[in-house]
């Protein structure tokens, strides 16, 4: 029951704060991926996971490892935030397909070894 309601009040605060998010991004004007790495890095990461959401389909950064890893990073945390144990996380599930996705067009070095802990952390919870 517990989780069913944290489940409930969890969506519907994505859609409370869905338009929110929106409206910023344009009204600023600012860089879709720069302002996605700032809410994360704020700590906003129901604003951050709704950019990333909202601009997965993006021309200009479906190529873009950077952009992948950090909706990784911001999956992971809402997995850990959310549905920490649950195997069948969507979370989880967007989380592993971000970091690989961002692994395969990535060619830093040091950054795919980060992915690579990442995948494992995935992988192993």
């Amino acid at each position: 029951m517990k989780k069913n309601l944290t489940s409930i009040l969890f969506i519907f605060t994505l859609l409370l704060f869905s338009p929110l998010v929106r409206s910023q991004t344009t009204t600023e004007g600012k860089n879709t991926l720069e302002f996605m790495i700032k809410q994360f890095n704020q700590g906003n990461l129901d604003s951050a996971f709704f950019i990333s959401e909202d601009h997965i389909n993006d021309t200009e950064l479906k190529n873009n490892p950077k952009f992948w890893f950090y909706g990784g990073l911001i999956n992971k945390e809402m997995y850990k935030k959310h549905e920490k144990g649950n195997a069948r996380s969507v979370h989880r599930e967007r989380a592993s397909q971000s970091f690989q996705k961002s692994m395969s067009l990535e060619t830093d070095p040091d950054l795919l070894i980060d992915i690579t802990k990442n995948l494992k952390y995935i992988a192993s919870t």
